[in-house]
């Protein structure tokens, strides 16, 4: 290769009688017309914009493969910081664009110089030299020892003694013999073998690339023993006659031979719900009725009975739905005194052996990964019976506490809290999630029994119980039980060649979206599905769900009014990966039932403190200052707002409710309203969310319609 100012002419000995100004003519016009040398030029550019990228890419994902720390799947250029790295990496990538480039236009100027002076420098005949020989119109020469006369190219004339004019042609001596044809040529011969040469490197680059992927991939899979080192981490496990998570699911499996014995008495169904005439015309005409759920209207689905509410008929309910409600209550009582259901309540209180309480809990007893599946072929079906046995629960308790055994119906709470604790150890989201759904059961049921007039001692064991059977621990441990899974499920794509080799149209790759995506990711549809997303590399993958679930994270550990939605950065990532779409969770829900089971905590616990607070002194207080004493870290914070919690003293007379006080946190419009309610929607009963609330409502914990 030249220097970039060097004289490229001057590397060809016959054009060394000429001046600088001819040769540079000479070189110009060598190279063709004007259009096409601005053709070359843009290919050239176009050239090193691609190369500049590939290398660049390829640099930093080779070197962050290489050096990527294994315990940290997060792209890592070893000590190098991650920003100089690139720039490293961008910088080489520059520089080698460059110098290729070069040398390719300097190829090409010396082959467009070496066509002419080889074609058309010497006479064909005797040899003779004709640069600077005077050019016909006919673009020929003629030989001034010899008199044959020469083809020569045009640009020959940029070096003829009259200054590139031409002249009239003498007789035709002799003619110049036929040129050999392209396709036999040397040159072009050569020419093909390098680009036969160069495709097939780089396709081995390629798959080189590929499978040094798929090996990372394979390398950074947690497996199954990964999945349940995670779910043992952070557990209080002792020794233990049983293991509290074969109880639950035996109790959970004990409730369905139950529930499945009691339908068979009943015909095999639960009571179907039969709509008025006048609501079925309503649906016909499009109207959605307000007092039930449109869902129910439309499809008259068999409905198994909610055990949360079998005593209480709803509030302004249809005589059918009283009805149904009253036929639900007593199907209840039947599994209830069924005989499968022995072993349910045994199994229950199991749980509560040993010195804290709970056996040890190993879970994750269905987890089978046989080497190379992903996390999502992981279910969990006992989860199902398991949210059944915590809604019967629920249901048991209420019909404990129509009859007046409130200490039975606390010993039932303390199993639901056990139960709730067991799942929400096993660190996952989903089920966290259900965790958090029965242990809200739980509370409510509590809350229940809070509305009565409870003893000292009720009292105290139940604060005990909320104190040591709720879930304490945070979000993020079921955050980062989500991430291994997302891995799994990453490092199962990559791990095969087949899946990526040719991006989303790799046959692999489509056969399993197919299978997970349906129609759409099938063969030519896929061709449409490729426009808009991608799939991406292991690395971009792996940076992606390491920034998605660090922002839900950070988002956790802050108030709903000091949160910020997903990056757009984030956004177009979770839009354009196609396995973002398929293996990333939605948080949101995740957070919202986070922040509603930390809001659940408190208000009991408040309710708690307060009502010991007047059994001690034989009256409720007038702050909430004068029982932060009963309470671990005084006055507690409202996770919703970030604000403490507020009370206020009313006359149980004036009260709608008939309370004595109302607790309560500002909605959010974050301003204390004292206590004001809000409404709820025409034709819906129950309390309105926090989220629902309006301008100038506040949040009432202890109203008894929850």
């Amino acid at each position: 290769m030249r220097i970039p100012t060097s004289k490229l002419y001057r590397a060809f000995p016959e054009l060394d009688p000429f001046e600088d100004e001819k040769c540079i003519r000479f070189v110009r016009v060598a190279q063709g017309p004007w259009w096409w040398r601005g053709v070359r030029f843009i290919c050239l550019v176009v050239l090193w914009v691609v190369t500049f990228v590939g290398v660049s890419w390829g640099l930093a994902e080779g070197a962050s493969a290489i050096l990527m720390d294994s315990d940290n799947w997060r792209r890592t250029f070893g000590p190098i910081p991650e920003i100089l790295g690139l720039v490293l990496c961008a910088g080489a990538g520059m520089a080698i664009a460059s110098v290729g480039t070069l040398m390719l236009r300097d190829f090409l100027l010396r082959r467009s110089v070496r066509r002419v002076l080889k074609g058309s420098a010497n006479c064909w005949n005797c040899g003779y030299g004709l640069l600077g020989l005077p050019v016909s119109s006919e673009r020929t020469i003629t030989c001034p020892e010899c008199g044959s006369v020469s083809g020569v190219d045009v640009s020959l004339a940029e070096l003829a003694e009259n200054n590139g004019r031409v002249v009239q042609s003498t007789e035709l001596i002799a003619q110049r013999p036929p040129r050999i044809p392209i396709w036999r040529r040397k040159m072009v011969r050569r020419v093909a073998i390098g680009v036969v040469a160069a495709v097939l490197l780089l396709a081995g680059s390629w798959e080189v690339w590929i499978q040094v992927q798929a090996a990372r991939a394979r390398a950074m899979n947690p497996g199954a023993k990964g999945l349940m080192a995670h779910v043992l981490k952070g557990q209080t496990t002792m020794s233990a006659e049983s293991d509290a998570w074969s109880i639950a699911v035996a109790a959970g499996l004990a409730f369905s031979d139950a529930q499945a014995a009691v339908r068979g008495e009943h015909g095999g169904s639960w009571p179907r719900y039969r709509l008025p005439e006048d609501m079925r015309k309503a649906v016909d005409a499009g109207e959605t009725p307000r007092n039930v759920a449109t869902a129910w209207l439309v499809s008259e689905p068999e409905l198994y009975p909610n055990f949360a509410g079998v005593v209480r008929d709803v509030l302004a309910a249809t005589p059918e739905e009283t009805k149904y409600n009253a036929a639900c209550g007593e199907l209840a009582r039947a599994v209830i005194a069924s005989p499968h259901m022995k072993p349910v309540y045994d199994g229950l209180r199991r749980l509560r052996v040993g010195p804290d309480g709970i056996a040890a809990v190993g879970g994750m007893r269905s987890i089978h990964l046989p080497d190379g599946e992903p996390a999502m072929v992981v279910s969990l079906p006992e989860l199902g019976p398991m949210r059944q046995v915590a809604r019967m629960q629920a249901g048991r308790v209420e019909l404990l506490g129509a009859k007046g055994e409130v200490d039975e119906a606390i010993g039932v709470i303390e199993e639901m809290l056990v139960m709730s604790q067991v799942l929400g150890d096993q660190a996952f989201l989903f089920d966290r999630r259900v965790a958090s759904e029965m242990q809200s059961l739980a509370l409510a049921r509590v809350e229940g029994l809070l509305d009565r007039d409870l003893s000292k001692a009720q009292v105290e064991r139940l604060a005990q119980l909320v104190r040591e059977r709720t879930m304490q621990t945070s979000i993020d441990r079921a955050l980062d039980g989500e991430r291994l899974v997302y891995a799994s499920n990453l490092s199962w794509i990559f791990g095969s060649a087949s899946r990526t080799r040719f991006g989303m149209l790799s046959p692999g790759f489509v056969k399993v979206a197919s299978q997970f995506a349906g129609s759409d990711f099938e063969y030519p549809d896929v061709f449409e599905q490729a426009m808009k997303h991608d799939l991406g590399t292991l690395g971009r993958n792996v940076r992606f769900a390491d920034d998605y679930f660090a922002h839900y994270k950070a988002q956790a550990a802050l108030p709903i009014a000091k949160r910020g939605t997903l990056p757009v950065g984030l956004k177009q990532e979770l839009d354009r990966l196609v396995l973002a779409k398929f293996f990333t969770p939605g948080l949101e829900w995740a957070l919202q039932a986070f922040d509603w089971e930390r809001q659940r905590i408190s208000g009991v616990q408040a309710r708690l403190a307060i009502e010991r607070y007047r059994h001690e002194r034989g009256a409720y207080p007038d702050t909430l200052e004068q029982i932060a004493g009963l309470m671990e870290g005084g006055v507690p914070v409202d996770p919703m707002s970030g604000q403490p919690m507020l009370y206020k003293r009313v006359d149980p007379k004036t009260d709608e409710f008939g309370l004595s006080y109302l607790l309560y946190v500002p909605g959010p419009d974050g301003t204390d309203n004292g206590g004001v309610r809000a409404k709820p929607p025409e034709g819906r009963t129950g309390k309105v969310t926090w989220r629902e609330l309006p301008s100038g409502a506040d949040f009432v914990l202890n109203d008894p319609e929850r």
